[in-house]
């Protein structure tokens, strides 16, 4: 009787054993696929880097979790972007903190005007409390931050298809802008605002549409804007990351081990970006040079007039920031001004 019992308790045990083993085996062997969008051509050297975060997923986790990239706002525009991925539409795609603004409004403190003067300083800002706030205030709406990788301060200007030196400059022009604080700062100058997405600026410049855009250097390389808005004036007029989201609740149904790669690989990747910005900067700087289209430093006299009269638009955008009079008082302090 007691050998039958055994008998049967041990045949009990190893069945429990099996099923355990065939389910850990099943979700051992269960893979995932993320999609990735976003706006910027393959070579632009923040697609780069997605394509790199998602080559390490690959690896690190054997092919277990798939990266499918779409660029040039193949699946998404910029400003569609961030919703889809609130909503579970897609699961991840790089976005620009100016758009994320719109649905999380801490991170338009990052658009306030003349704020940053490197990129050393902005990446400082983004590793700091306020940009920890800024990642919890997006995780509140749904969006996983993972990243943040700078357009480098020092290429930040308007391109456009005339000379600009002084606002006066600028008086009858239509600019794309990034948001509201561009778009008072170009109507402050004396031109119009236009709302284009940046996969529609060659375009825009090309057809006459408008005269310039607020971007960087970099961007006119890459996208080669030169050939439509040779002219390039330097000014801080913002800050922009271009970050790697994703649908929070996607991640958080993600196995740990696989969370960890997301996250580990991302933040590899984050190490070498401040680096790749600058080095990108002096790319662009010795192209436009080559090509004849140098970019143009404003004078100390010259930026004075660029600043002169912004500090309502400066206002504005911490306001436009929940928290910001808060989040300002972090950066100055952090910045020590």
């Amino acid at each position: 009787m007691r050998r039958s019992i055994s008998s049967g308790f041990f045949v009990f045990v190893v069945g429990i054993l099996f099923c355990l083993f065939n389910i850990g085996l099943c979700h051992a062997q269960e893979k995932y696929t993320m999609r990735f969008s976003h706006g910027l051509p393959e070579d632009h050297f923040i697609a780069k880097q997605y394509k790199e975060w998602a080559t390490l997923i690959d690896e690190r986790s054997k092919g277990v979790l798939k990266v499918e990239i779409y660029p040039s706002a193949q699946l998404f525009k910029d400003q569609e972007l961030i919703r889809a991925i609130q909503m579970g539409t897609i699961e991840s795609g790089g976005a620009y903190t100016f758009n994320i603004g719109r649905s999380v409004s801490e991170f338009n403190i990052l658009d306030v005007p003349f704020l940053f003067h490197t990129t050393e300083e902005s990446f400082k800002v983004a590793k700091s409390e306020v940009g920890t706030l800024l990642i919890r205030a997006a995780e509140k709406q749904g969006i996983k931050v993972l990243a943040w990788f700078p357009f480098p301060q020092e290429g930040f200007a308007i391109l456009s298809k005339k000379p600009l030196k002084v606002p006066s400059d600028c008086k009858g022009l239509v600019a794309r802008v990034t948001g509201p604080p561009s778009a008072q700062l170009i109507k402050l100058w004396g031109g119009g605002a236009s709302h284009l997405s940046g996969a529609e600026m060659y375009m825009g410049l090309q057809r006459g549409t408008l005269g310039a855009t607020f971007a960087t250097i970099e961007t006119s390389v890459e996208r080669k804007m030169y050939e439509v808005a040779p002219y390039s004036v330097i000014l801080h007029w913002g800050m922009v990351f271009a970050m790697p989201l994703m649908n929070t609740e996607f991640f958080n149904k993600l196995p740990k081990e696989l969370q960890e790669i997301v996250v580990d690989t991302a933040l590899e990747v984050e190490k070498k970006t401040v680096q790749r910005a600058l080095e990108i900067n002096a790319t662009a700087k010795r192209v436009l040079e080559e090509k004849g289209y140098p970019p143009y430093i404003p004078t100390k006299e010259e930026n004075a007039l660029w600043e002169k009269d912004t500090q309502p638009v400066r206002e504005s955008a911490v306001e436009a920031a929940s928290g910001g009079k808060e989040l300002i008082k972090k950066i100055d302090s952090l910045l020590k001004r």
